[in-house]
C-alpha cells in the first residue's frame, strides 16, 4: 500500500526506476 503513495509523491523517481527495471529486464532476456 505504500507503493502508490510513493508513486504519487515521487512520480520521477517512479519513473526513473521503472525505465531503469525494463533496461535490466531487456538485457537479460536478449543476453
Amino acid at each position: 500500500m505504500i507503493f502508490p503513495l510513493y508513486v504519487l509523491v515521487r512520480p520521477d523517481h517512479f519513473i526513473r526506476l521503472a525505465l531503469e527495471s525494463l533496461i535490466m529486464y531487456l538485457n537479460g532476456f536478449s543476453i
